[in-house]
């Protein structure tokens, strides 16, 4: 027998071996035996060193276990094998994609399209890769040229829902997931992301509903539990958030967006320490998360670490120059000795079209900041105008549109339900412990949050109370329907040993009479400050998401009327449970106006109430940078530098 014979055989009997090696792999696959059907897909390998299949096999597998590196080492080997198996290349493309490879899913799909142009998997992956690189427009006509071939394809569909909301068309992408339940509403997938898009237009109920009926569908699917989290997170729950998060965990170790939430999650309800050593396990897995070090920075600034802070957001900016939020903090923290290489950088960013209008309002917050803080008046005007414009914008597509009718409305209801000082409420809970440190935003209520928490019989909890949680709707009359059971609820809320605990949420001051109606005891503490530097400090700052009548000076007027006319009422009510103390006076006689704020809670006077800026303890507002510092008075007549600007709105702003 020749070579030639010889080598025939040999491959023969290769081919033999790795087809019934194959087969066995097959049936165990089959048979649900994946760990011997992992095992033979290995042999199969070993048989036939230059298959595609076993490795096509194993990926798919280890993508399914989510083990994706494993599943990328794998599908890479594969495409090696078969340069001109669409399916494989498909996969290829899926994959990359969850491994944050995206423009190697990218190539991988133009292949696939090129040997099949009607590969409609490879479409959808093709728009997802394309989005993950910002590519929202090029991704969006990927998407319409699949439904084009597809109309009834439910993943594109989706997808091109996600892109809209990401394109800050939240309504269109609802409108689009709606679609796609309608043709398959037993996907959990198109459920969870309808929910995603509902909670923000501010559809909380909704949302909840379809991520519930996300898990109701798939119980481990971990972006459902997510999908709750995150929306009972924005309800104020933030240990049910915290639960949702770990249940997604449970299901996918290591998931990155879960682990995000449940730091933040952490961080809202004061633990820090957990929240920081979450953030630290997320970016010793992934060191070049940028989101991660913003996180840790916020997180350290909250606990009074602020040079580590800085560094922090440093590290953040660095590995990805669009973290708007760090950018936001680095300016707050440096002021007027911001770089200048960093206002020149911050600058270009904001003229990048490809820049989501989120990060490009934080940035322009952060030039602002700087122009401020240098004295640059009419440049610092000039940014954030820019800025509220364009969160005016966002506000719009989120469907959040300031009705100051509306408003008038509910201070009208507020004060009908509450017309007298009657007995309070059945069942109400006589405790001394809760304080209540109210106002107009920027009015100072973190500044005395941090003197009271300076006390050691006091402790701050930031803003946990979250009554509108309680009491969303004001019915007819709050002692009836069981409501008289709110006092303990809103303790529970606080959850603290100390003998004073400080809930310092400004907007309580609608809650007033219904705190007083079910905590008849607790202490009010009522912040005021000059009504130009408030409104022009609300212009100022930057609060995401949420209080539409921010974006704009007239609007803000309108807000501080409302504010004012129900905190006339409560005074006309409840003048001996209200003590007011005034921003102007606080900086003025420090410590005759703190001797008065200790005396009112009924705690005996400490000095370290006059040294609050070194209290340990968690600060979790946007003023946290400044109530690390001792008391300084160049906020007070802030406004003077813009009196140009608060012309149009001053005659409904007289200086308190």
């Amino acid at each position: 027998m020749d070579n030639r014979q010889s080598r025939r055989r040999q491959k023969k009997n290769r081919d033999s071996r790795y087809a019934h090696v194959m087969q066995q792999a097959q049936k165990c696959l089959k048979d649900g035996a994946m760990r011997e059907a992992e095992i033979r897909f290995r042999n199969a390998i070993k048989a036939d060193i230059t298959a595609a299949e076993p490795h096509h096999m194993l990926a798919i597998m280890a993508y399914q276990a989510g083990r994706l590196e494993e599943a990328g080492n794998h599908i890479i080997e594969a495409t090696m094998r078969a340069d001109d198996d669409p399916a494989i290349h498909a996969d290829c493309g899926a994959i990359m994609n969850m491994l944050g490879r995206p423009q190697e899913s990218e190539a991988a799909c133009r292949h696939v399209i090129d040997m099949d142009p009607d590969h409609i998997e490879a479409y959808n992956n093709l728009s997802v890769s394309l989005s993950l690189q910002d590519r929202y427009d090029e991704a969006l006509e990927i998407c319409d040229a699949a439904l084009e071939r597809r109309p009834e394809y439910v993943d594109t569909l989706v997808n091109k829902a996600n892109l809209l909301v990401k394109m800050d068309d939240p309504v269109a992408g609802i409108e689009a997931f709606a679609a796609a339940i309608t043709l398959a509403p037993e996907n959990p997938v198109a459920r969870v992301n309808l929910g995603a898009a509902l909670r923000l237009v501010g559809e909380l109920n909704a949302a909840e509903d379809q991520c519930r009926k996300g898990i109701a569908l798939q119980s481990n699917y971990p972006e459902a539990h997510v999908g709750l989290g995150m929306v009972l997170a924005t309800r104020g729950n933030f240990e049910g958030a915290i639960t949702a998060f770990q249940e997604a965990l449970k299901h996918r170790p290591g998931f990155g967006l879960a682990q995000l939430n449940l730091a933040a999650a952490r961080y809202k309800t004061g633990d820090l320490k957990a929240a920081e050593a979450t953030y630290r396990d997320i970016i010793a897995a992934h060191p070049k998360g940028a989101p991660a070090q913003t996180g840790l920075g916020v997180v350290l600034l909250a606990d009074g670490h602020l040079e580590t802070a800085r560094e922090a957001f440093r590290a953040a900016v660095e590995l990805d120059p669009s973290e708007g939020e760090a950018w936001l903090n680095l300016a707050s923290a440096l002021g007027s000795d911001m770089p200048l290489e960093d206002v020149a950088q911050m600058s270009e960013l904001v003229a990048n079209t490809r820049l989501s209008l989120e990060q490009r309002i934080a940035i322009r917050f952060a030039l602002g900041e700087v122009a401020d803080k240098r004295g640059e008046y009419d440049d610092a005007f000039a940014h954030f105008r820019e800025a509220n414009n364009d969160r005016q914008t966002a506000m719009m597509k989120l469907d959040k549109v300031y009705d100051p009718a509306a408003m008038d409305e509910l201070a009208e209801r507020i004060i009908t339900i509450f017309q007298n000082t009657d007995a309070p409420a059945d069942n109400a809970n006589t405790s001394e412990q809760p304080v209540f440190v109210l106002g107009m935003p920027r009015a100072g209520t973190s500044l005395v949050a941090q003197i009271i928490a300076s006390h050691p019989n006091a402790e701050s909890r930031g803003e946990a109370a979250s009554i509108s949680s309680i009491v969303p709707d004001f019915p007819e009359d709050t002692r009836d329907r069981g409501v008289g059971s709110a006092g303990d609820r809103i303790l529970a809320l606080l959850a603290s040993s100390a003998l004073r605990v400080v809930d310092k949420t400004p907007f309580h001051f609608m809650h007033i009479g219904y705190i007083l109606q079910n905590l008849p005891n607790a202490h009010i503490i009522l912040c005021r400050r000059d009504n130009e530097d408030v409104a022009l400090s609300c212009y100022f700052q930057n609060f995401l998401g949420e209080h539409p009548w921010a974006n704009d000076l007239s609007n803000i007027r309108r807000f501080m009327a409302f504010h004012d006319r129900l905190v006339d009422h409560w005074r006309s009510l409840y003048a001996d449970s209200i003590l007011e103390l005034h921003y102007e006076t606080l900086i003025a006689d420090a410590e005759t106006e703190c001797r008065r704020l200790i005396n009112h809670i009924g705690l005996p006077w400490d000095d370290r109430c006059l040294s609050f800026h070194k209290a340990r303890g968690p600060v979790l507002t946007a003023s946290n940078w400044q109530v690390r510092q001792p008391l300084y008075d160049h906020s007070v007549g802030r406004a003077r530098h813009y009196d140009a600007y608060l012309e149009p709105i001053r005659p409904r702003l007289d200086r308190t």
